[in-house]
């Protein structure tokens, strides 16, 4: 283990800064853990929004239709921009978490307005859960 004032490299890979666990992919910036649960909000919200409009388990009264086709790009969207930001690929700018929260909020609407009351119950805790992070981040001064 070598220190390296408040980063301390475990192996390649990983390091530890404080009490916390850090992977670091090559190329990629360091994981950012906190929007972890937005991401996997998002993707809950994909597999409903699929099941919505796909119907595999019986009618569900949208399915096929153009609002359930958009409520399942609108999760897809959060989602991925999520991940994302998870990943560090996304620059770390509020502007892009707003527009995320924007996604997630519209598509909470939109799966209201479909009647899919679980999808929008998920995608608005999703765009809760980017909202926490980003108070974290800023509380933090990294955004």
């Amino acid at each position: 283990m070598r220190d390296s004032g408040r980063q301390q490299d475990l192996s390649p890979g990983l390091f530890r800064s404080g009490s916390e666990l850090f992977l670091q992919v090559p190329g990629w910036r360091v994981m950012q853990k906190q929007h972890l649960p937005a991401a996997s909000l998002g993707v809950m919200g994909v597999l409903l929004a699929l099941n919505a409009y796909a119907a595999p388990f019986g009618n569900t009264g949208v399915d096929g239709s153009i609002g359930a086709l958009l409520a399942v790009i609108g999760a897809g969207t959060a989602a991925l921009g999520a991940g994302l930001l998870v990943l560090g690929k996304l620059p770390h700018r509020l502007v892009w978490i707003a527009i995320l929260v924007m996604v997630a909020v519209l598509t909470s609407l939109a799966a209201y307005f479909l009647m899919q009351f679980v999808l929008a119950g998920v995608m608005a805790a999703a765009a809760l859960a980017l909202i926490l992070a980003s108070l974290l981040d800023f509380r933090r001064g990294a955004i």
